[in-house]
């Protein structure tokens, strides 16, 4: 599963959490929405799928996970899916210094939302069930 092993990002900050003899700052200002790649890979199919039956479905479409989280609160929930402690990590809640980012990177996902729901698909895996699945090898 490639979501949370090929991100540098999310192998640094369980790394931070794992080295629990090491203080370590995370940011807990900006909030993301993270969404597992077999999610994504599904909607793809869906949308595709979609497309070939109906010819008027055009456009952009949105879709991520609908949890709101910073990385520190990741960190917590790795720390816990994990029996690890959280006492090494510091929260900074503070916007990060250089490249100016949103705070908040939500997606207007209604309209795949709405398309999905009539045909009775929902493709959103839980945070915690997702990440553990993809960490669990490198504990």
């Amino acid at each position: 599963m490639k979501s949370a092993l090929q991100s540098r990002q999310m192998r640094v900050l369980f790394d931070a959490v794992k080295q629990t003899d090491k203080p370590a700052v995370i940011d807990d200002y900006q909030i993301r929405y993270p969404t597992l790649v077999d999610d994504v890979a599904a909607v793809c199919k869906f949308i595709a799928e979609k497309h070939v039956s109906d010819h008027t479905m055009t456009g952009i479409w949105h879709w991520s996970g609908i949890e709101a989280m910073s990385k520190y609160s990741m960190a917590c929930h790795m720390a816990e899916s994990f029996n690890l402690p959280i006492s090494h990590l510091t929260p900074n809640p503070n916007p990060p210094t250089g490249t100016p980012r949103p705070h908040n990177t939500a997606l207007e996902c209604s309209k795949l939302e709405a398309l999905m729901q009539d045909n009775g698909t929902s493709m959103r895996t839980p945070f915690k069930q997702g990440m553990t699945r993809c960490l669990q090898p490198f504990v």
